[in-house]
């Protein structure tokens, strides 16, 4: 996440929610995220489909959106 001066954003709470409904982070879901110092954020363990996504930062205006997520697997190896 970045600022309007394109400067890196820490410290953003990232609320993610399975499926296509406005976020709600009171209700169950993956634990909230932060983004570091280079405004970034990570996690591993999703479910392939559709989650949406809340930021927020205080001093900020939260934004909403969906992402879509893939599920990639490793090639099955023979013995």
């Amino acid at each position: 996440m970045r600022d309007d001066q394109n400067k890196p954003v820490e410290g953003a709470k990232i609320t993610l929610r399975k499926g296509t409904d406005r976020v709600d982070a009171a209700k169950d879901g993956p634990k909230e995220l932060v983004t570091d110092k280079r405004g970034k954020w990570s996690t591993l363990g999703l479910a392939s489909g559709s989650w949406g996504i809340l930021i927020q930062k205080e001093r900020f205006h939260a934004l909403r959106g969906q992402i879509s997520v893939k599920s990639t697997r490793s090639p099955n190896r023979s013995s």
